[in-house]
């Protein structure tokens, strides 16, 4: 019984694509916006995130060198989303929010947003960043844990 009815769905899509190649071979959209209502809104491309270290910090604007060496331009906007973790966090349950100000050269930040007006530049709509202090400290942690029980 389980065949017949695998056969009767893959049928009714044989035909519903049927159906759409013959409008398209008649030049006829069959979901095609009316004369007047305008068509919808495309939605704003996303580039994807970037992950590095801020090299410098000016006005709004960070310069962002990633770990492959690229630098990108990234636009802060007044409405963009900031965040503060800690080193090894795996979601945002636990992330503060964060002032502009509070961001400094050397911190390391994940960059979600839009691509910008200028090539290599994104503008922010949210940073997530790791400050760099708490890097090294966990750095050091890590040492410390391998020198007392690490292969001797």
């Amino acid at each position: 019984m389980g065949t017949v009815v695998v056969s009767r769905v893959r049928a009714k899509n044989w035909r519903l694509c049927g159906v759409v190649f013959a409008f398209c071979m008649l030049g006829v959209a069959p979901f095609s916006v009316r004369a007047g209502q305008g068509a919808p809104a495309a939605p704003a491309p996303k580039s994807p995130p970037a992950l590095g270290t801020i090299k410098t910090i000016n006005g709004n604007t960070l310069t962002l060198t990633t770990d492959a060496g690229a630098e990108i331009k990234v636009i802060v906007s007044a409405d963009a989303k900031l965040f503060r973790v800690t080193p090894g966090s795996k979601d945002l349950k636990e992330a503060a929010p964060l002032q502009f100000a509070d961001l400094q050269a050397g911190d390391r930040i994940l960059v979600r947003g839009k691509p910008g007006d200028e090539p290599n530049s994104i503008v922010a709509s949210s940073v997530v960043a790791i400050e760099k202090t708490d890097i090294a400290e966990k750095q050091a942690h890590e040492r410390e844990e391998w020198q007392r029980h690490g292969v001797g």
